[in-house]
């Protein structure tokens, strides 16, 4: 078994350009809703970002980590029940075979 290299985990994952922008969004979502550092609270958008939500201050609260998870799964639960329906098709017409 091979050591597990961090350092090329790192590089990969954590300073890609997403991740960096994902970590200053976050950041800035603490310091909007006045989270200082070490506070164990988390921002909550209250519409969530995946379905047209803004980081505007009067879309983001502080809550509890249990809190905000909570939410998560059940709106993940509901995206995906809501995700598998899809619209009907118009109905096909029966091909016919032509006498002569």
């Amino acid at each position: 078994m091979t050591a597990r290299n961090y350092k090329r985990e790192y590089k990969k994952f954590h300073s890609s350009k997403k991740a960096k922008l994902n970590r200053a969004r976050s950041a800035r979502d603490r310091l909007e809703v006045g989270l200082k550092k070490g506070d164990p609270r988390e921002v909550d958008h209250i519409k969530p970002m995946s379905e047209g939500g803004s980081s505007k201050r009067s879309n983001l609260r502080a809550v509890s980590k249990t809190t905000n998870r909570k939410k998560g799964k059940k709106l993940g639960g509901v995206r995906k029940k809501l995700g598998g329906v899809r619209k009907k098709r118009a109905p096909t017409r029966k091909k016919t075979t032509r006498r002569k």
